[in-house]
């Protein structure tokens, strides 16, 4: 499979390269993104419609250094994410790629100007659960610069801790002594840690003056975590432009971002929700934002915590009244459609211990005839 990639993968990966030469600098221009259709029968499916995911009345710029881009839930994290990965062109304004001058003014090219892939040597991107086909490790790695040294693999691999190798096993099913490559199947039991690891690795291989970080630590355990998280801050440093979003609130106290660059919640009245830039260079600016940040998470967990209750009380009656129905009556009747998931949130809501929501739950699904699966029992 990977011979069949390599055969051409320098245009795939780069592109036709008319962007400037190591551009390591992203500028977005008075921008709104209206979404688009994606009902496929639609006669207008993939046309933009009405509604506008987000705007911004300011140029913002990302550049060299650590640039945090965070939001509120459902705000158009990822899908901003998407226009700067060039995967679509905004509706307004322009999204802009190049570099600054001896001014420090801003030289670039409209996004407009570039197919598809023109922009893809300069930037990497790194999600948190990518998939996987059926390659080896290394050829995963490599598929972000099949050029790379040998020597800059390793040490990524090293600093990761990815095993790239496994003992061979012979027909017989025992071990033959030699090693081989290891192999990954998006459909595997391999943990998403590692898998996650992998996708840092393949961006961190290609090396491009841009790197893009959708949530890199969010499968990562506290001690790989501080690894990557230290990296970032070593590229950022040397004149890498790293752009990155966590739910850690951590993770920005480590990496010390010197922009946030916010998708707020949408206002009533508002066509969209507003880009916001936030300097952090000061101490005081760097904490006001985690506060705010933190407070924020907060905020969303009430508000989730609220929906399910809301959600839950229904087929938390609907089960007592089975439950009742079944033992006075004798009647077959199950709870179609209660989620145990659900009322064991419910029971944690209400004060609940995990165990103790766990083992009611299971008792009441056992009352009414099904199991905590869903299925009948």
């Amino acid at each position: 499979m990977f011979r069949r990639y390599k055969k051409g993968i320098k245009d795939f990966v780069y592109g036709n390269e008319n962007v400037k030469t190591n551009a390591n600098v992203l500028q977005i221009d008075n921008i709104a993104y209206r979404f688009r259709n994606k009902d496929e029968k639609s006669p207008v499916y993939g046309e933009y419609g009405d509604k506008t995911a987000f705007t911004t009345k300011e140029d913002i710029r990302f550049g060299p250094g650590i640039t945090l881009l965070s939001g509120a839930s459902g705000a158009g994290k990822s899908t901003l994410i998407t226009l700067l990965n060039h995967g679509d062109h905004v509706t307004d304004g322009a999204i802009r790629i190049g570099t600054t001058n001896e001014n420090g003014n801003f030289v670039g090219q409209d996004y407009r100007d570039f197919k598809r892939l023109e922009v893809n040597k300069n930037i990497a991107f790194a999600e948190a659960n990518p998939q996987l086909d059926m390659v080896t490790i290394d050829e995963y790695i490599r598929l972000g610069n099949p050029q790379a040294d040998e020597k800059k693999v390793e040490e990524i691999k090293k600093m990761l801790e990815i095993v790239a190798e496994e003992p061979e096993i012979g027909k017989d099913g025992q071990p033959t002594g030699k090693m081989q490559p290891r192999r990954l199947d998006t459909n595997s039991s391999d943990s998403a840690g590692e898998k996650a690891r992998l996708s840092i690795a393949q961006a961190l291989i290609k090396d491009s003056p841009i790197m893009i970080f959708d949530e890199p630590t969010s499968l990562l355990d506290k001690r790989m975590t501080d690894i990557v998280l230290n990296h970032f801050k070593k590229l950022g440093e040397q004149g890498k432009t790293i752009i990155f979003t966590t739910h850690k609130p951590e993770d920005i106290e480590i990496l010390k971002p010197y922009q946030a660059v916010d998708i707020g919640l949408h206002i009533k009245g508002q066509k969209g929700n507003d880009i916001k830039k936030f300097d952090l260079t000061t101490p005081r600016n760097l904490e006001n934002f985690v506060d705010f940040f933190k407070k924020r998470q907060v905020m969303e967990k009430r508000a989730q915590e609220d929906k399910v209750k809301s959600n839950v009380v229904t087929h938390l009656d609907h089960a007592r009244n089975l439950v009742r129905k079944r033992m006075n009556e004798g009647t077959n009747e199950t709870t179609g459609g209660i989620s145990a998931e659900d009322l064991m949130t419910y029971k944690k809501i209400r004060g609940k211990s995990a165990q103790d929501a766990a083992k009611e739950t299971s008792e009441l699904f056992v009352k009414i005839g099904r199991n905590v699966g869903g299925k009948e029992a």
